[in-house]
C-alpha cells in the first residue's frame, strides 16, 4: 500500500563514507611517502607514490560508475536532479580520468600535485557520492508522501463505511490518524534535502569538513521517518481487514 522502498540501505552513507577512512589519498590529506621522490619522481619512493595516486583514481573511477548506474535505475528521482548528479558524476569521471596520464610521466614536483587533486578538485567520496545518497532520499521521501496523500482519503471512506455499518472504528481511525501523522514528519523533515546537499561544492568542503554532516544526519531522520511510514501503513491495513471481516 505504502511500498515506498528505503533508499537503498545497501547504500547508505557509511558505505559512501567508508572509502574515506582507507587511506590518505582518498581524502587528500596527506600523500604516502612515495610520492616524496626525486625530481624526475623515478626511484623506489617515487614508484610507490605513482602507484598509490593511480589506485585512488581507480577507486573513485569505479565508484562514479556505480553512481552512474545507480543514477539511472534510480525510480524515484526527480529529472532535474538525475540530470543534475548525471552531469557531476561525468564531469568527475571524465576530469579524473584525464589526470591519469599526467601522474604517469608526472615529475616529482607534479605529481605531488596531481595526487591532491584527484581528491580536493572532485571530493567524489566526501561530497559527490552523498549528494548521490542524499537526494535519492529526499525524493524518496517526496514520492512516498504523494502516494500516501493519494489513498489517504480512500483510508477515510473504508473507515466511514465501517462506521455507517454499525462496526466500532475507534482503533482503524488511531491507527489512520498516526498514518497522517508519520507521512506529515518524513514530508517536513525531507523538505529540501536533495537540494540542500546538491547546493555544496568541493570548494566548501576544502574549506569545511563538517558541511556535509548536517544533512547527514537529516537523511538518517528521513530513513527513520521512512520506515516509521512503514510500520503505520501496516497497522492501518490491518485495522482495515479487521474491519472487512
Amino acid at each position: 500500500m505504502f511500498n515506498h522502498t528505503p533508499v537503498t540501505s545497501r547504500r547508505r552513507l557509511p558505505l559512501f563514507a567508508g572509502a574515506v577512512v582507507s587511506g590518505a589519498l582518498v581524502l587528500g590529506a596527506a600523500l604516502p611517502a612515495g610520492a616524496q621522490t626525486g625530481a624526475d619522481g623515478t626511484g623506489e619512493r617515487g614508484a610507490r607514490g605513482r602507484t598509490a595516486c593511480l589506485a585512488a583514481i581507480d577507486k573513485r573511477i569505479a565508484a562514479l560508475d556505480k553512481a552512474s548506474e545507480t543514477l539511472s535505475s534510480d525510480k524515484h528521482l526527480t529529472d532535474g536532479h538525475r540530470d543534475t548528479l548525471t552531469t557531476r558524476v561525468d564531469s568527475a569521471h571524465t576530469g579524473i580520468e584525464a589526470i591519469r596520464p599526467q601522474v604517469e610521466s608526472a615529475a616529482a614536483d607534479q605529481l605531488k600535485q596531481l595526487c591532491s587533486s584527484v581528491a580536493t578538485d572532485y571530493r567524489v567520496f566526501a561530497v559527490l557520492l552523498p549528494q548521490v545518497h542524499l537526494a535519492r532520499i529526499g525524493d524518496a521521501a517526496a514520492a512516498a508522501q504523494t502516494r500516501a496523500d493519494g489513498v489517504s482519503a480512500k483510508i477515510d471512506e473504508a473507515i466511514g463505511r465501517a462506521k455507517a455499518a454499525g462496526k466500532n472504528v475507534d482503533a482503524a481511525t488511531e491507527a489512520a490518524d498516526a498514518l497522517d501523522d508519520a507521512v506529515a514528519k518524513l514530508g517536513t523533515d525531507a523538505q529540501g534535502l536533495a537540494d540542500q546537499a546538491l547546493a555544496i561544492t568541493p570548494a566548501d568542503f576544502n574549506g569545511d569538513k563538517d558541511v556535509v554532516d548536517p544533512l547527514r544526519e537529516k537523511g538518517k531522520a528521513v530513513r527513520a521517518d521512512g520506515k516509521a511510514v512503514r510500520a503505520a501503513a501496516k497497522t492501518v491495513r490491518t485495522e482495515l481487514k479487521a474491519l472487512r471481516g
